[in-house]
């Protein structure tokens, strides 16, 4: 019995260092919501990913709804990016409940476009420098 105590504490300390990452009194968090295009078009169904340069936290995620819609969180209790300059990363989860259930009319042709840009191209910089609720992150590619 005392081993899966001792286990306890450690995981109860992992989830803990992990939460700090995103603590927003040590750090300059934004709130970002907004909506994702590509080439003038949402984009549905895609996950973002923000990487702050500073390196001093964790990544931000967010994943577009049907109309391409998004809210960035770094924690399920910390909502935002962290201010500045950030790497973007955009992928497709072919598995994402609004595909899998077909609850989308969308295609998810655009999703898949965006990662492939990323993979061959890698991230997307992006300078964040105020609280935004209607950001507009847009990205043009050749056709």
């Amino acid at each position: 019995m005392n081993g899966l105590n001792d286990m306890r504490g450690v995981l109860f300390v992992l989830s803990m260092l992990m939460l700090v990452g995103c603590s927003s009194s040590e750090h300059d968090f934004v709130e970002l919501e907004g909506v994702v295009k590509l080439n003038g078009q949402t984009v549905p169904g895609v996950s973002i990913d923000f990487r702050p340069l500073s390196g001093t936290v964790k990544s931000s995620i967010a994943v577009t709804d049907e109309n391409g819609a998004f809210r960035a969180l770094c924690t399920m209790s910390q909502a935002g990016v962290l201010r500045g300059e950030n790497d973007v990363t955009f992928s497709f989860d072919r598995d994402a409940d609004m595909w899998y259930e077909g609850t989308s009319s969308a295609s998810p042709e655009l999703a898949k476009k965006l990662h492939k840009h990323c993979q061959e191209n890698g991230p997307i910089r992006l300078d964040i420098t105020q609280a935004d609720k209607d950001y507009q992150l847009e990205v043009e590619l050749p056709e």
